[in-house]
């Protein structure tokens, strides 16, 4: 995360760690992170996105939404460093949620479901949206 980040014109050292999200529109945003029975963590700041190309599988079917940097991994208990090895704990954290704003949510903030919100308003090209070009998770 750092390497793209530097990459990107990102500086990190305001923010507890650099993350990627789905959309390159996020890139450059304040975010914060809730893991399930956590508290909100951040700031953090999207450094990165994912490729075009991969967004409906990373959605649909892997219902992916953020990859943390390696400081915030580690902390998590995802990652370590073995020497000069990185080595994988575990790469999944389940039910994350992700809060799009500079400052820190509300208690009362809302979570909106991305993978429902999506697939409602993602259209191509052409205008038409997934359910009616035929696509379906």
């Amino acid at each position: 995360m750092e390497a793209t980040a530097e990459r990107n014109g990102i500086d990190l050292t305001p923010f507890l760690d650099g993350v990627a999200l789905l959309s390159c529109a996020d890139v450059g945003q304040t975010v914060w992170i809730k893991r399930s029975g956590g508290d909100w963590e951040g700031p953090f700041v999207v450094a990165d996105c994912i490729k075009r190309e991969h967004m409906f599988a990373a959605i649909c079917y892997k219902e992916e939404l953020v990859e943390v940097g390696f400081r915030t991994a580690e902390r998590w208990g995802m990652a370590h460093m073995e020497g000069e090895i990185v080595v994988t704990d575990r790469y999944v954290e389940y039910d994350v949620e992700v809060y799009k704003s500079p400052d820190p949510p509300a208690p009362t903030s809302e979570p909106v479901n991305y993978r429902s919100w999506w697939l409602e308003n993602a259209r191509f090209t052409n205008g038409k949206s997934f359910s009616e070009l035929g696509f379906h998770c």
